[in-house]
């Protein structure tokens, strides 16, 4: 009885170890294993929000080109390799301050083409290790003081196409490694 579980626990560890699809994946999204973790690719996949019910070994996330409004609070938790999201070309307007919290590795954020107007200081909180951040073609009019404080790696800030209307002198102060805006 012992030797027939053990060949099924070798046979089950070998498939969970070949196979490039991962479970649980979202609903119209595919999920894929590569050496750096599993890539989530939603893709025109319909979504209108954030899905629940992500795998915390996720090291990238694309969810371009939805109809998402709204990145809340703690949309992303307990993704302690999260390297890159990728959440361009939606309708994006709000994004709840804690939503981007506790993603100690999340080095590239792309948030371009959005309906984004405001960022609201604690927007985006302590991304230890971000290094290019995306916003490039939306609608943002105020950048509150300290929106970038918390972002000490930030090296490249895309803005462009936007209706900044007054940028305070102080807004990247915190930002010493900043190269590119």
């Amino acid at each position: 009885m012992k030797k027939m579980y053990s060949k099924v626990a070798i046979v089950l560890f070998v498939t969970a170890m070949t196979t490039n699809s991962v479970s649980p994946c979202p609903f119209n999204c595919s999920c894929t294993t590569y050496t750096d973790g599993v890539y989530l690719d939603c893709i025109n996949g319909g979504l209108v929000a954030i899905p629940t019910d992500f795998q915390n070994d996720l090291f990238r996330i694309d969810m371009g080109n939805n109809t998402i409004t709204t990145i809340e609070e703690g949309a992303f938790r307990n993704m302690t390799l999260l390297y890159g999201i990728y959440l361009y070309s939606n309708q994006i307007t709000t994004i709840q301050n804690g939503a981007f919290k506790n993603l100690p590795v999340l080095n590239f954020l792309d948030l371009a083409s959005n309906k984004i107007t405001t960022l609201q200081t604690g927007t985006f909180g302590y991304l230890p290790s971000l290094w290019t951040l995306y916003m490039d073609d939306n609608q943002i009019t105020t950048i509150q003081q300290g929106s970038f404080k918390e972002l000490p790696a930030l090296n490249h800030v895309g803005l462009s196409v936007n209706i900044l209307k007054f940028v305070r002198n102080d807004t990247f102060a915190y930002n010493d490694n900043l190269d590119t805006l």
